[in-house]
Parts: structure tokens; sequence; C-alpha cells
């Protein structure tokens, strides 16, 4: 159970990860369009899980919501194509996987269920270093201080 978890979480930012090398601008038009969409997305992947019970709705629901925000997430970033919409992205990726894994976890009990939470954390918490990283890269490098040229002195050596 443990190496599934694992191995969603990682697919899902795998998955996300392609779009931050992309970041091109959008128009306004396909900007409104995208966020129609995901709105769409989200309502459609919620009726899904109607038809689930107990945990499984759960997981559902927090696995619609968590591709929403990332899906608004991608959107603004595309469209401003700034860090700190990147760096949003970023987080907002980390913690859909972990509001999922999270919910896997209520599916396990005692020591098993703590032991999950806490690898769940411990990823979102590594990713979220990434994501600080990766913001701190884009940043530019501080320019050093050009010294002040002297005046030179009339007549003379």
């Amino acid at each position: 159970m443990q190496k599934l978890l694992l191995f969603t979480v990682t697919l899902l930012a795998a998955a996300v990860l392609p779009s931050y090398a992309t970041a091109a601008t959008l128009s306004k038009a396909d900007y409104n369009t995208a966020k129609t969409r995901a709105g769409a997305d989200h309502k459609a992947g919620q009726a899904l899980c109607v038809a689930l019970k107990d945990n499984a709705r759960d997981i559902c629901s927090a696995e619609a919501r968590g591709k929403q925000k990332v899906a608004l997430a991608e959107v603004e970033f595309a469209y401003t194509g700034k860090a700190v919409d990147g760096n949003k992205l970023r987080v907002v990726t980390a913690e859909a996987a972990f509001a999922v894994a999270k919910e896997k976890c209520d599916d396990l009990a005692g020591s098993d269920k703590d032991v999950c939470v806490k690898k769940a954390k411990a990823n979102k918490a590594t990713q979220a270093a990434q994501a600080a990283s990766a913001v701190a890269a884009m940043k530019p490098a501080t320019v050093p201080v050009m010294p002040t040229p002297r005046k030179e002195k009339k007549g003379g050596c």
C-alpha cells in the first residue's frame, strides 16, 4: 500500500513537471477558456465520485479538487509566465498530492495510518523544499555595486 501511495504521488508530480518548462503566455481568451474548462472538468470529476462510497468517495473528491487546483495554477502560470506563479504551481501540486495521499491513509488503522500520514507529510515537505529551491534559482543574481569613477585632475599627471 505504501509503495502504491508513493508511486501515485510521484506520478502526479511527474505529470505536471513538463508544464514548468513550457511556460508560454496565453491570450486572454485562451486563459478564460482554460479556466472554464478546469471548472467543467472538476464538476465532471465530482459527478463520478457520487457513485462511490465511504473513503473511496473522499479520495475521489480529493483527486478532483487537486486536479482542478493544479489546472488553475497551470493556467495562471501559462498566462503570466512569472516565476512566482511557477512556484505557486509547484506548491499547489505538492498540496494536492498530499491531500490525496492523506485520504488514502484513512483506509488504514493504528500505527500503519500514522506511518502513512508521516510519509505523506515528508513527501509534501520535500516537494515544498524543491519548490523553494527552484524559485531561488529563478531569482536574478545580485549585481555587485560598481565603484564610482574618480574625477580626473586637470592639468597633468
